[in-house]
């Protein structure tokens, strides 16, 4: 089927080249008789023109086939057969088991619906959604636009907004799951504790679950014990709390963003948020309209992008055929008009290219620093009970430290089969693959610069296509695209960051590539590598002999 899909893939964009060119290759001909009739070098540099524009078209409709914002919904990818013969199995040996229940859990449920996959998915909250359920702040809304957040093999309401609420993406993930059939497979209240391999290559593992029980006060019980083919983690990187190392104590009140609800919690504080990114742009705006005195510390310069431009969103002013020196001039363009110098709102100038570290992306920050309503500050250098001094000299007096300060991205059920390279970033194939293990997937560690719900489904749609690949295999299918040089170690792009940022335009690419090469390629490398190395062995004992 892979095969068929890459065939068929390029066989529309051959017949869409064709249907462009042949009608304005025969209005050539005159010209064409013309030329031949000249000079050499004119027919040569007809030639190379027509060259190009063949290879542009050609770029240009490969590059809409593996459009973020495609539809996977027309694609044949519905295994009926498959579907029915994975409802009857309950031995959780043949299953594969998904942590987390979320954006990511959800997405691959689904893929794995669609290919007829068994499998169990397990979350510890009481309800579907993970960070739309209880991990976001109430009148959070998303910062990337509506079409590049859906799943592409269920788009989102048409009467949505432009930028839908917490509410509605926990409304859209259920009607998702619901449609896709996934919710008789959810086990809520359930949490994974750890995940061991039974061998060395991950033929099957064993999973430390732990299940509260309703009617006695919401306690555990005795954890237990299953076996399963293999595992996919969905458990998101927004849960070890990145805390900032501050010189002194503070007596007043210190949260993580979080743990941020409602701007209820800073009415009438004097409130300082630590942080450049997007919960700090969102708590610095709520306090701007509730707190005594808004305050923001930031060590660094930020690029702040705002959500819209020309009254589109900024994700949809971008088109993925471009490369990324372009999208950056392009980009710093827009913001030149539409935001201008970061100095002139009392910021530092970024110390960084854009896209160099995830953007942050909000409308109001900038709008209520230039109302003073916001008090930007440099880093801070101690805290005293409740005075705060930053690097600049100045010191100021709050109630209350937000810390928008990110995440670690750690997972404690995975360790210790999972390591980390220095800077604490998990040592995984392409950001998503364990090494030297089937079929286990942590998957969502990496950050796309804008939009993710088109990232999760071809990323978990990849993930079913490897499965079903990894039962006609004898070693891990990572390893073996990784020995070819197909796939490779992801790690932080640069130092002044210790995420793992995506190009979502890049990403897609080598996902669908991926998703139609995969079943073809990947049992062939193994067989000729296989076959390497049993002539090498032979020759290494005829040679011993």
């Amino acid at each position: 089927m892979g095969l068929c899909c890459l065939g068929a893939a390029f066989g529309a964009c051959l017949g869409c080249i064709l249907r462009w060119i042949t009608p304005v290759m025969l209005a050539a001909v005159p010209l064409l008789t013309s030329i031949l009739s000249s000079s050499l070098l004119h027919v040569a540099l007809l030639a190379v023109t027509a060259l190009a524009l063949v290879l542009g078209v050609a770029w240009y409709v490969f590059c809409q086939w593996l459009h973020p914002e495609r539809l996977l919904v027309d694609l044949p990818c519905v295994d009926k057969a498959a579907m029915q013969k994975a409802a009857g199995v309950e031995k959780t040996e043949d299953k594969i088991l998904v942590v987390g229940a979320g954006l990511g859990g959800l997405g691959c449920a689904a893929a794995l619906v669609r290919r007829g996959i068994p499998f169990d998915i397990v979350d510890g909250n009481e309800d579907i959604g993970g960070n739309w359920l209880n991990g976001v702040y109430d009148n959070v809304h998303i910062i990337s636009s509506r079409v590049t957040t859906e799943y592409k093999d269920f788009p989102m309401p048409a009467h949505y907004p432009e930028f839908p609420s917490k509410q509605q993406m926990h409304s859209y993930l259920k009607s998702y799951a619901a449609h896709w059939g996934v919710l008789p497979m959810v086990r809520l209240e359930t949490e994974v504790e750890h995940i061991a391999p039974n061998d060395g290559c991950g033929n099957s593992y064993t999973v430390t679950i732990k299940t509260k029980t309703a009617g006695h006060q919401g306690e555990a019980v005795s954890p237990q014990k299953h076996v399963y083919k293999g595992v996919i983690v969905c458990t998101g990187h927004h849960r070890n709390r990145r805390w900032p190392k501050l010189e002194g104590t503070f007596s007043g009140e210190m949260i993580h963003s979080k743990d941020y609800k409602t701007r209820e919690q800073l009415r009438g504080k004097r409130v300082l948020t630590l942080g450049g990114g997007n919960s700090a742009m969102d708590v610095n705006a709520d306090a701007a309209q509730v707190a005594a005195e808004a305050h923001a510390s930031l060590r660094r310069g930020h690029w702040i992008l705002p959500r819209t431009g020309f009254g589109l969103p900024l994700g949809r002013l971008i088109t993925p055929w471009w490369p990324t020196w372009f999208v950056r001039r392009y980009t710093k363009w827009l913001l030149r008009i539409a935001v201008g110098d970061y100095r002139s709102y009392g910021l530092q100038k970024p110390d960084h290219d854009l896209y160099e570290l995830h953007p942050t992306i909000h409308d109001t920050f900038l709008h209520y620093l230039k109302l003073g309503r916001i008090i930007p500050h440099p880093g801070v250098k101690s805290v005293d009970g409740k005075e705060v001094t930053f690097v600049d000299g100045k010191t100021i007096t709050v109630d209350m430290i937000v810390c928008a300060t990110g995440y670690h991205l750690t997972y404690p059920l995975c360790e210790p089969t999972l390591t980390y390279w220095d800077a604490g970033v998990p040592k995984l194939i392409e950001g998503a693959f364990m090494p030297g293990k089937k079929n286990y997937v942590i998957f969502g560690t990496q950050q796309p610069r804008y939009g993710a719900g088109a990232l999760m489904c071809r990323l978990a749609e990849l993930i079913s296509v490897l499965v079903k690949v990894q039962e006609g295999m004898q070693h891990p299918y990572a390893d073996v695209a990784m020995k070819a040089g197909i796939m490779r170690y992801e790690k932080r792009p640069n130092k002044l960051t210790p995420d793992l940022l995506q190009d979502p335009f890049v990403a897609t690419m080598k996902m669908n590539l991926a998703t139609a090469a995969a079943p073809v390629l990947l049992p062939i490398i193994e067989r000729v590598y296989e076959a390497v190395l049993s002539i090498t062995r032979s020759k290494i004992h005829t040679h011993n002999a």
